[in-house]
């Protein structure tokens, strides 16, 4: 039959030895030293630190993922096996994602979701249900995953409550200026208003500065 492409031999679409687009992406955007200051390897090379979790989804997120969600980063490292190795900070690791060794990506696979459950639940006698959360291989792993969402979530509300204290402090300044400029306004127009009713006032403020004007080109003609 004709007008049916076959894959080149080797394997189906990609090749086994070609990583997911994820862990590739990640990679470079780790092993990248001009971004050091807010992703960069640990000193072993064995896992990586996101040190500046909002610049890190601001900055760098988008420009490799087309997104700017960290938990949904996190969440995505989880599928593929990382796990985060210090509770004080974003440091990850997989035993296959070491600096230096892109190749070793192909070993990475995503986790799939375990059958163990629904054949529980088909062994089951009628009328029973059939739940074991100990033999649940992915309870942990979401509980973890919830974890770190909520994490995440912190850590975006302190963010945002920094931006807000940002914003206030932005409009208390503004108003301040805007206060003083009002005065000044205030100021000049009643100047100009006592000036309206006598206009002698603008009168001997002129022969003033004449006078002050006079004086001062004689003590320069004067020191010459």
């Amino acid at each position: 039959m004709t007008g049916v492409r076959r894959p080149a031999s080797g394997g189906e679409g990609n090749s086994p030895n070609q990583p997911p687009p994820f862990l590739t992406k990640t990679y470079d955007l780790v092993d990248d030293a001009t971004t050091d200051a807010i992703v960069s390897w640990a000193p072993d090379g064995c896992s990586f630190i996101v040190w500046k979790p909002p610049e890190f989804s601001r900055d760098l997120l988008p420009r490799h993922f087309k997104h700017n969600n960290f938990s949904s980063f996190v969440r995505q490292l989880n599928t593929y096996g990382f796990r985060k190795v210090d509770p004080d900070r974003w440091e990850f690791a997989n035993d296959s994602f070491i600096r230096g060794r892109q190749d070793l990506l192909k070993d990475i696979h995503r986790r799939k979701p375990s059958s163990a459950p629904m054949q529980q639940q088909a062994l089951a006698p009628a009328g029973q249900t059939a739940i074991e959360l100990g033999h649940y291989g992915g309870v942990h792993d979401e509980i973890e995953s919830l974890k770190r969402d909520k994490n995440v979530l912190m850590l975006e509300l302190v963010r945002l409550r920094q931006q807000q204290q940002a914003a206030d402090q932005r409009l208390r300044d503004m108003q301040e200026r805007l206060e003083v400029n009002e005065n000044r306004q205030n100021t000049i127009i009643g100047f100009l208003a006592r000036v309206a009713q006598n206009p002698t006032i603008l009168q001997q403020m002129v022969s003033v500065a004449q006078n002050v004007g006079l004086q001062r080109i004689a003590s320069r003609n004067g020191g010459t």
